[in-house]
Formats: structure tokens, C-alpha cells, sequence
């Protein structure tokens, strides 16, 4: 009976270990130790990230960061599918990075009260126009 119960705490321990050891993250059987499968753009990318990379000053990356043999944005970790842009940036897909967000001007009706609308540039002008400008000497 002591030796059945042994047998079974045995497995019960060995199927713990296994289920606790994580499953690999990447796909692809190439990929080094150290690094997972990207599937969005197939690529090997090293856990964690590079370190001490400079992004190209009109880029920036969010959380993830700037690759610079492909030249683009790419995540440091498996399951971060968000690069979260910060304020006043937007994801382009095209570019792979977070770039400028452009302002949004103001439409018809939207001018500020000392300010009307001028349909013909489609834009917003100070009423009364600018103050007169000093005489020159």
C-alpha cells in the first residue's frame, strides 16, 4: 500500500513539473533559444528586446522598439500586440511605427469667437484682420 501511494505521488509530482515548465512562444523551429516567432511579420525576434537602440527621429515605437536590420518597430515580448503609441502619435502600418498625429483643423463653425470662417481656403481667419503694421523709418 506504502509503495502504490509512493508510485502515485511520484507521477502526480512529474506531471507537475511538466505542466509548470512554459510552452515555447514560437512556431518556428529555427528560432535560437533565446528568441520567439514574430508570425505578424515572420521573423526570429530576441525575448526582451535590444537594448540601447536609437529609433529614427520622425518614428517613435511605444512599448515595443526600433529593429534596425529590418527598420521598423517590432515587439520585445511574444504577447505584446499593442506597440500603445503615446499622445499626439498614431500606429501606420505602412511605416511600421508610431508617427505624428496630424492636427485636426477646425471646420465650419468651429472658429474661435474672434475668428469666421473662410470658405474659399476652407480655414479660419481672424476677423478684423491682422493689426496695422508699424511705418517703416
Amino acid at each position: 500500500m506504502l509503495f502504490g501511494f509512493r508510485i502515485f505521488a511520484f507521477i502526480v509530482a512529474c506531471i507537475a513539473v511538466v505542466a509548470a515548465v512554459p510552452a515555447p512562444t514560437h512556431k518556428h523551429k529555427d528560432c535560437n533559444r533565446n528568441f520567439f516567432w514574430w508570425g505578424r511579420k515572420n521573423y526570429c525576434l530576441p525575448y526582451g528586446g535590444i537594448r540601447g537602440v536609437l529609433t529614427p527621429g520622425r518614428h517613435h515605437c511605444g512599448r515595443w522598439y526600433w529593429h534596425t536590420t529590418l527598420g521598423y518597430c517590432v515587439p520585445p515580448q511574444p504577447n505584446w500586440d499593442d506597440p500603445q503609441c503615446p499622445a499626439g502619435w498614431r500606429w501606420d502600418d505602412g511605416a511600421y511605427s508610431c508617427l505624428p498625429a496630424t492636427p485636426t483643423l477646425p471646420g465650419p463653425g468651429q472658429c474661435n469667437p474672434s475668428h469666421f470662417w473662410w470658405e474659399a481656403k476652407s480655414f479660419c481667419l481672424i476677423t478684423g484682420g491682422p493689426s496695422p503694421l508699424p511705418i517703416a523709418p
